[in-house]
């Protein structure tokens, strides 16, 4: 039996949304919590990248839809996972408080560019057909990412 293109691209938005979840909102305490053990850096200190990652959502946000109706759904979560990779690849380097907002500020907007909009933009502009998707199938990618932090 073949599966239907718009639920393989909900399954796909599901997955994006859980690695998002798991590696960075729901992450981000566990990292701020080992840089404070490992380097003796203030938590206040790093704290600041997660509200770097908040004005981050609210510069770019406005412009997202814009992008997205000009490069489409499929490039921009290509560039955001692209950016979010290289800001875990630099999180793996951090040596200063700079290169941690640098590699948070790198993840926050790959999470901005690949993330909610793009996915569920894209099921929603490819597929216009029925049997129709709903774009509320792929939340529990979130929850399942936070999760799995959980033992």
């Amino acid at each position: 039996m073949k599966v239907f293109y718009g639920w393989r691209m909900v399954g796909a938005a599901c997955g994006i949304q859980f690695l998002l979840a798991a590696f960075l909102t729901q992450a981000l305490g566990l990292y701020i919590a080992v840089l404070s053990d490992e380097m003796g850096w203030s938590k206040t200190t790093l704290s600041g990248a997660a509200a770097l990652q908040s004005v981050e959502a609210a510069i770019i946000g406005p412009v997202l839809g814009w992008v997205m109706d000009r490069v489409g759904p499929q490039k921009m979560i290509r560039w955001g996972m692209v950016l979010f990779s290289a800001g875990l690849l630099l999180l793996s380097q951090v040596d200063s408080v700079a290169t941690f907002y640098a590699s948070a500020l790198l993840m926050a907007v790959g999470a901005s560019l690949g993330g909610l909009l793009s996915s569920v933009g894209g099921p929603g502009a490819v597929v216009r057909e029925v049997p129709r998707p709903s774009p509320v199938h792929h939340e529990p990618g979130p929850g399942h990412g936070g999760g799995w932090w959980c033992h």
